[in-house]
């Protein structure tokens, strides 16, 4: 009920605006074809859910957009984007509807909007521990300050945040994927996100630091079992008013609860936290040293998951130039706060052992929500393959033990030639509890040229070509993808 007034209060708010303004139309298709199994690593990655693993999908987008005047006191803006596809996850599919409004630096957005993670560059990134712009955007009422705010007018110090609610929509999709014989999913599923970040210093200083905390949960919904290709049983997870107020303030549950995980705190609640150091060496150089920790639980949040995390190093340009943007990411996901996850008060039987162990945090993976994924592509990082990559029709992530090297740049090859070059290897050890017996390794490649010609503002076409080695990911593949799009 409560997605249905939404949708409504956004069509209303649509026609109103539309009526009012004129907004920018924009047109893409996009075409891809290859060999193998599975499309490539890059084809699939980082695309709003807009992708499929199968080699060879295409699909025609249309939509309008206003963006907000950020001069102005008070502005809004919308957006509306419709996609019709072949081979993708379904064949029509609402990609975008939403609205936003602002007041001086406050925000309130409401629908459906495509985001990517804290302080990535979504060009050359694998993206967010926790939010990367992977998986299909999640309906939501968002509300906060839309850039950093300096509290007194203090120019050493800014800070920025917000929060939202929210619901899946892919309760559909899992139901067909499952494994029917013995398998789960959940339906109903609530969101709750929030975060804060701290600036010090600004773009005038030669160094810039910036500190963020963000958590996210998905809590509420019913839970069905299958059994022998039929619904063996249902079980129903509080999702009241009191669930929606516990979603913002963590309250700890029973240990019989199903709606908790083994800290008994009810959803599966995920965060992340991260540091920026940037340094300007001038007008024209800039560099950034950053580290993002992922966490499940207090274990990791205290980093007792050691290296873990997403550790970075970025160029950036200010003037276009062949080399605008370099970057060389580390991704390490394999501590995982150790192996063993052991607290005397788990057991029933007599133990002597009264020590405790806060480990095997299985990053993506939850008991009673299956994974961190939406639409079967995870909202984290993409290095850790999402259930979409499964075969046997389950939900969970099939490796979260993972490292692995990006290295990507961009640049300006002329006024009307850009182009993108992503070089990944990846390795994968399974999980704790269900280790490969080989490591599995990956390579993969995108090379990426994109053409915006002077004699027809707002044309764009680009090709690109991206390849696969290894069998973390499918195995082999190679592939090409051609867009076309043009805006007015």
């Amino acid at each position: 009920m409560k997605k249905q007034i939404t949708g409504l209060l956004l069509l209303l708010c649509l026609g109103t605006v539309v009526a009012q303004h004129r907004p920018e139309v924009h047109v893409k298709t996009d075409v891809q074809l290859g060999t193998g199994d599975i499309a490539p690593f890059w084809f699939v990655t980082n695309q709003h859910g807009l992708a499929s693993v199968n080699p060879n999908s295409a699909y025609l987008r249309a939509g309008i957009e206003k963006k907000w005047d950020l001069e102005k006191r008070f502005d809004y803006a919308y957006g509306a984007d419709f996609v019709g596809g072949y081979n993708l996850d379904a064949n029509v599919i609402i990609q975008q509807l939403y609205v936003d409004m602002k007041y001086r630096s406050l925000f309130l957005s409401i629908g459906s909007k495509e985001r990517t993670g804290l302080f990535r560059n979504a060009l050359l990134s694998t993206g967010g521990t926790l939010w990367s712009g992977n998986a299909r955007p999640i309906p939501q009422i968002r509300a906060g300050f839309y850039d950093w705010v300096r509290p007194f007018r203090a120019d050493w110090f800014a800070l920025k945040g917000d929060i939202s609610y929210g619901w899946f929509t892919d309760q559909r999709w899992q139901r067909d994927f499952i494994n029917k014989l013995n398998g789960s999913y959940v339906k109903g599923i609530a969101y709750h996100h929030k975060y804060i970040a701290f600036q010090f210093g600004n773009d005038d200083t030669r160094f810039k630091v910036e500190a963020a905390y963000e958590m996210d949960q998905q809590f509420a919904g019913k839970k069905i079992y299958y059994k022998d290709g039929a619904i063996d049983h249902i079980d129903q997870i509080p999702s009241g008013i009191k669930d929606y107020i516990r979603a913002f303030f963590p309250l700890g549950g029973s240990s019989d609860d199903l709606e908790t995980n083994s800290q008994y705190y009810q959803g599966n609640y995920v965060g992340e936290w991260q540091v920026n150091l940037h340094y300007k060496l001038n007008e024209l150089h800039r560099f950034r040293v950053g580290f993002e920790n992922f966490w499940e639980d207090a274990s990791a949040m205290g980093k007792f998951n050691r290296l873990d995390g997403l550790w970075s190093l970025e160029y950036s340009r200010t003037e276009p130039a062949l080399i605008s943007g370099g970057l060389i990411e580390y991704f390490q996901s394999t501590d995982q706060s150790g192996p063993i996850h052991w607290c005397p008060s788990f057991t029933e039987q007599d133990t002597d052992i009264k020590y405790e162990a806060y480990g095997c945090d299985n990053y993506y993976r939850h008991g009673v929500y299956n994974s961190w994924s939406h639409w079967g592509q995870h909202i984290g990082n993409a290095l850790i393959p999402s259930p979409i990559y499964n075969t046997n029709g389950s939900l969970q992530t099939p490796s979260s033990r993972i490292k692995a090297w990006n290295m990507g740049v961009n640049g300006q090859i002329t006024t009307e030639w850009q182009h993108r070059i992503l070089l990944t290897h990846m390795r994968g050890w399974g999980n704790h509890g269900a280790p490969f017996t080989e490591v599995k390794k990956n390579l993969s490649g995108l090379v990426e040229v994109t053409y915006l010609p002077n004699w027809l503002t707002g044309a764009e076409a680009k090709l690109g070509t991206a390849f696969n080695t290894g069998e973390l990911y499918g195995g082999k593949s190679w592939g090409v993808k051609l867009s076309l799009g043009y805006h007015f």
